[in-house]
């Protein structure tokens, strides 16, 4: 699991969001929980209890 806390840094990392309802979730959790995870393997964004929030199309990219 890879930890966000800011949506430069979920952006940053080649990853974006399919609509403004996933961006607006991003940014509820954020507010709620202070992060979200992102799960590589099955490319879901997951909140604070590991529960599926919503999927991420892009691939993630780790810099280097």
């Amino acid at each position: 699991m890879i930890e966000f806390t800011s949506k430069e840094d979920f952006l940053a990392a080649g990853l974006g969001f399919t609509d403004y309802f996933e961006e607006k979730l991003f940014e509820f959790y954020l507010n709620r929980d202070g992060y979200m995870y992102y799960d590589p393997v099955s490319m879901y964004m997951c909140d604070q209890n590991n529960q599926r929030i919503f999927y991420v199309e892009q691939g993630f990219i780790a810099n280097s």
